[in-house]
This record gives structure tokens, sequence and C-alpha cells, in this order.
């Protein structure tokens, strides 16, 4: 049965690649209600949870790509263990590459952001034991209407703009432990959170470092790898763009090509995400999203953000407009039932 609803409509995106900063995303019109008397659902605003039928944000918010890679150092699956620290904590996400490099802090961890993404903070209550899970109605969807007027703007490719959706996603964190649902996938797509990029100049090239080495960007296990490379070939062929998509470039002549396959001990980190077929009530393994107590009161974290390493995360969604719609499910289930599931594959 559905309990609960969220919806978000009229997203307008201007997400760029990924190590570059977009402008300003418009959140607005954030409708959340439940539909059963047994439930109650609110949203923390100004230090209050708003408990009221329907609640309504109207704000704006600057969605820029992030990422959720590194995410060990905020969260533990044994952090589950101690509640007062569950309700204290929000998830972290990392800021983009920018256009210069400070040592091996801006290619590799860089900071957590500040900005970018979009958070909120909700409680749900319910008189019975309830397992939330997502509802087979979610969705988020390009706005394949407002994407042709766009397109008619700006001159670009409506098919390019509709990918827009493929980048994003939507995160849960609570009492069962953090959750990443990538929309629109038969499966997870285990997104590597690291590999070559052009940042420094967008040239057509990827980047190298002052050995004429190409470096190696994001989540890997940089402190104890053993990185192989090619001979540079001073015939390399010339890039024929001064700018790529940050992923799409080739090797400058004269510099030495990185060779992943080759490398030792790189521990590249995937990214753990979950289908919406993964997180729904008739999924072959279930993952519940959160454990309510019988009149009790447990906390989630939603968070919408665009994540930079997906390869769909590249200058054709610019401007590029989307809905999103989440719907969460329960199940009258007593505590222990289903063990965190999903919380062994973070």
């Amino acid at each position: 049965m559905a309990l609960f609803s969220l919806t978000l409509s009229a997203f307008v995106t201007s997400t760029i690649a990924w190590f570059a900063v977009s402008d300003i995303l418009q959140v607005r019109n954030i409708s959340i209600g439940y539909n059963s008397e047994d439930f109650q659902i609110g949203l923390m605003k100004n230090g209050t949870v708003d408990y009221s039928a329907a609640v309504n944000v109207d704000e704006q918010v600057k969605l820029t790509p992030v990422s959720s890679m590194y995410q060990s150092k905020w969260y533990s699956v044994s952090d589950l263990a101690d509640l007062t620290k569950v309700d204290a904590t929000f998830p972290q996400f990392m800021t983009s590459y920018p256009s210069y490099t400070d040592g091996k802090a801006d290619i590799h961890e860089t900071g957590y952001a500040t900005e970018g993404y979009y958070q909120m903070e909700l409680y749900f209550s319910s008189n019975k034991d309830t397992y939330v899970f997502l509802d087979a109605t979610t969705s988020l969807a390009a706005n394949a209407a407002q994407n042709a007027a766009i397109a008619a703007q700006t001159g670009d490719a409506v098919s390019d703009l509709n990918k827009v959706s493929d980048c994003l996603r939507v995160s849960f964190y609570g009492d069962e432990g953090y959750t990443i649902y990538e929309p629109n996938v038969a499966s997870g797509s285990a997104t590597p959170l690291a590999g070559r990029l052009d940042v420094l100049h967008s040239d057509g090239y990827y980047d190298y470092d002052d050995n004429n080495r190409e470096i190696l960007y994001g989540d890997y296990n940089y402190d104890s790898c053993t990185l192989a490379y090619d001979a540079a070939n001073p015939a390399s062929p010339v890039a024929t763009t001064t700018a790529t998509n940050g992923f799409d470039a080739i090797t400058k002549p004269g510099v030495q090509p990185l060779d992943i396959a080759e490398s030792t001990n790189l521990a590249i980190t995937k990214e753990p995400t979950y289908s919406l077929s993964d997180l729904t009530l008739t999924a072959a393994i279930q993952h519940p999203l959160l454990f309510i107590p019988a009149n009790g009161v447990r906390r989630m974290v939603l968070s919408l953000y665009v994540e930079g390493w997906d390869r769909d995360c590249v200058n054709s969604v610019k401007d590029a407009s989307f809905l999103a719609s989440v719907v969460f499910s329960g199940r009258y289930e007593p505590a222990g039932s289903y063990q965190s599931t999903y919380s062994s594959a973070q």
C-alpha cells in the first residue's frame, strides 16, 4: 500500500560537465502528503517538524554536479547501532574538480560540498511497526515538453536534453542505512568513481602532471597503488576540439597515457546504487529504507543530486528540465524482519 508521497516538479537544471560549476536549479512547489490516518510525515524546517497534511516548500537552490565518492569518510554500517548518531548525521557529497590542481586533495578527495544538492530532513511516524520502501510509481524523468521549448531557444537536441534524468540520483539515509536510488536502469550501474578527465584546460586532452603522465582522478587506493603508463607517442592524434565533456578526451602528443588495466592495487570504488525494482516491496531481496517502530518516530534524510561521475553528466544535458516523483510504500512487519539487508552491500 502506498503510504507517503513526495512530488517534485518544474525543475530546470543547468548542469554541465562534472568539473564545472553550473547555474541555478529552481526547486519549487514540493508537496508532501500521506493518505492514511495511521501515519504521519513531517518536514524539519527552521528547527521545527511540520506534520501538517500537506507541506509545501518554495525555495531556490543551486544544483551542481557533486559525487558520493569517499562515502566511507562519513558513513559506516556500524554507525547504525547508535540511533543518536544516526539522527545527527547528514549525507555528505564531494565537490567537483576545479580547473587547477593543488596537490593530491584536488585530484582525489576534493572537499565536502556545501551546496549543489537538495536535501530534506523528513520524520515518519506510525501506530504499527512499519518498514518503508519505495513505491513502484516513483519516477525521475525528463520534462519532454519543457525540453522541447528549451531546444527551440538554444538549438540543443531534444534527445540530448532528455538524457538529464540518467545522471540524477535520490539517496535515503536513516536507521536502516544509506541507499542510493539510480533511476531509469534495470540494475545499479556500478559507475566507477574515478577515471581520466579533461579538467585543467578543457583542451580536448586528458590532464597530465609535471612528469607528462596522465592523471587519475577520483576515489581509488591512491596511497598504495602502482599506476602503469604506456610510452609517450609524439605523433599521437591532435585534438580537433578545444573543449570536451570532460570524459571523452584523447592523450596529448608526448604525454604518457595511463593504462588502468595494467595498474595494480587501484581498488577503484564503484557507486553502490539500486534500481527502482530493487527497492520496492516486490523485490526479490527486499531492501527497506526505514523502520518505524509502533507509536514511534524515525528520521530520514532525502537527498537529490547529480552524480558527477555518471558518464551521462555531460554538456549535452545543459539547461535540461526534469520531473521527479518519489513515493513511499510500507509494510507492517516487526523489527528485525529484514536485518538491514541492503546495508551489507555498502
